[in-house]
């Protein structure tokens, strides 16, 4: 499934997961930041500044992120997860358009997805 994350989404994806997980959730939290992460030409491209906890930029940046099924379904999952818990608020519109993003996105089946499962 192929979306295309602002540098503003990208940011703001730790947003969706859940604070306290088991060890599967962990790893494909830990597999989406690596696919979602902003290489050091696309930092510089959007003129990333880290300072402690904060991170700003200038530009904004278009990456086209390839999601597996998998962790497809688990973003859609942690968007159900938040739209039913009401964490979604004004305080973080980037959050909320982000959400909307992938609740709105069409799962397209890769041949890789359909292999694993015929296994």
């Amino acid at each position: 499934m192929k979306i295309s994350l602002l540098t503003s989404d990208i940011f703001n994806l730790p947003g969706l997961f859940p604070p306290n997980t088991g060890l599967s959730d962990q790893m494909m939290i830990m597999d989406i930041s690596k696919k979602t992460a902003l290489t050091e030409e696309e930092e510089k491209e959007a003129e990333v500044t880290r300072k402690g906890p904060s991170i700003s930029w200038k530009k904004s940046v278009s990456k086209e992120i390839d999601f597996s099924s998998a962790e497809f379904n688990f973003l859609k999952d942690q968007v159900t997860r938040l739209d039913k818990e009401k964490k979604f608020s004004t305080d973080n519109p980037i959050l909320t358009l982000l959400a909307i993003k992938i609740k709105d996105a069409k799962e397209e089946v890769k041949e890789e997805d359909k292999k694993e499962v015929k296994k």
